[in-house]
């Protein structure tokens, strides 16, 4: 018996229909978005679980002037999401803010039990994670069990239970309800600066000129262009 195979999107009209209706680009609203994606159409990054949490630690850690450690991972997709945050600190004249980034040969991905150990030993009062993290339950605990508070920030699928940290914003989530499901770790990092300008009197807009850092890490990371990453890349 002879196959016939039909494309999706074949009844949709003309190529440009079919192009975007192959990348679920279907309603109006989804189409200007595509073609016309505007800074002011980016989500409130309140919408994500545990982000009210995770902004009123640092800033506390802020106004306490506390030693914040961002630990990050050693991809561009991390990397990025560091510098983000580091140059949020320094937008905000906050001085007391490093990056630990674990080696690749001899500690691996992600956060390990010795590392929070070190920074134990260089003072770190709290730790915030970029694209990692989420299933890092024994080092979070380890961190806890120091006097090290943890805000964990990623885009990784959760495979356990949630680490128990101070908070958690991760759009992957089972309890979260953000409308967008592609962010990656240094779109989540930009999520939380987007919320924590408002609150540290941040000039309006100011975090847009971090969004050439927030464009490369998310095209290395091989994300979904489309909605709020098509926002921030263009």
């Amino acid at each position: 018996m002879k196959r016939v195979w039909k494309s999706r999107g074949e009844q949709a009209g003309n190529f440009l229909d079919q192009v975007l209706l192959r990348r679920g680009v279907a309603s109006a609203p989804e189409r200007e978005i595509f073609f016309n994606p505007k800074y002011e159409q980016s989500f409130d990054p309140f919408l994500l679980k545990d982000m009210e949490k995770a902004v009123e630690r640092v800033v506390r850690a802020v106004e306490k002037e506390e030693k914040i450690t961002i630990y990050a991972d050693y991809d561009a997709d991390a990397v990025t999401a560091a510098a983000v945050l580091l140059r949020f600190f320094e937008q905000a004249g906050f001085k007391n803010a490093d990056c630990y980034i674990p080696d690749r040969f001899s500690e691996g991905y992600g956060m390990n039990v010795e590392s929070v150990e070190t920074l134990r030993e260089r003072g770190t009062n709290l730790i915030i994670t970029v694209d990692c993290g989420i299933n890092a339950l024994e080092p979070v605990m380890k961190a806890s069990q120091l006097g090290i508070d943890v805000v964990v920030t990623d885009h990784h699928r959760l495979t356990g239970p949630l680490p128990n940290a101070c908070a958690v914003v991760n759009q992957h989530r089972p309890d979260d309800e953000y409308p967008f499901k592609d962010l990656t770790g240094v779109g989540v990092a930009f999520k939380l600066v987007q919320a924590l300008a408002g609150r540290m009197k941040i000039k309006a807009g100011w975090e847009k000129w971090l969004l050439d850092l927030v464009a490369i890490g998310t095209v290395a990371d091989c994300q979904s262009l489309l909605s709020e990453n098509r926002i921030f890349v263009k």
